[in-house]
């Protein structure tokens, strides 16, 4: 097809204030809303983790271990990776045992998930059986993470020729996704992340 010039000159423009994305809370504190998030809030988060010098490089793989359809999921596993230029794997991981699969095949560099997918991985016979060095971020959250789980997850890792530990995270979807994280370097065991301490 061929557009008359002019059309073709058209440019979109973006205000950083327009609606990006409508999502929604889980209903924790009371009854579930309608999020309207920004292409700023997208756009902080990839900033974010990228000033945090948290080991997000360009060239790296990050396998999506969250569902697109909340904020975290859309904004810090899929959109902040494609930023920083790193090979998103988008995989459509529904259990434990999926996620434990893709970790083997792919070997990622960073991964975002929740605890009992963790755990599962940490538990598999061919994933123990395997050298992780190439795991450099191991993001858990968006449920209950004990202590004696992180404590394991940790020398999993660390026996497993992994740099990273169990970077804990916790996600609010009024804030576009993490309310509070921990990262290599900057986490205490047993903390939590949380922005009032």
């Amino acid at each position: 097809l061929h557009y008359p010039l002019r059309r073709q000159r058209q440019m979109c423009i973006r205000d950083r204030n327009m609606v990006a994305a409508l999502v929604h809370t889980g209903g924790t504190t009371g009854v579930p809303k309608t999020v309207k998030l920004s292409n700023e809030n997208f756009n902080a988060m990839a900033i974010q983790y990228k000033s945090l010098n948290a080991n997000y490089n360009k060239g790296d793989t990050f396998l999506n271990g969250i569902v697109p359809f909340v904020a975290y999921g859309i904004v810090v596993t899929i959109h902040m990776p494609m930023c920083l230029g790193m090979t998103n794997i988008i995989a459509p991981i529904l259990s434990p045992k999926e996620f434990t699969e893709f970790m083997i095949k792919y070997k990622p560099n960073h991964t975002i998930t929740v605890p009992t997918y963790v755990e599962h991985f940490v538990h598999d016979r061919k994933a123990d059986s395997m050298n992780w060095k190439c795991l450099k971020n191991l993001g858990i959250g968006g449920d209950y993470f004990p202590e004696q789980s992180e404590i394991y997850v940790n020398e999993f890792l660390k026996n497993h020729g992994s740099s990273s530990i169990a970077e804990k995270g916790y996600g609010m979807t009024e804030n576009s996704s993490t309310a509070g994280v921990c990262l290599v370097g900057v986490c205490l065991l047993y903390t939590s992340p949380s922005p009032r301490d």
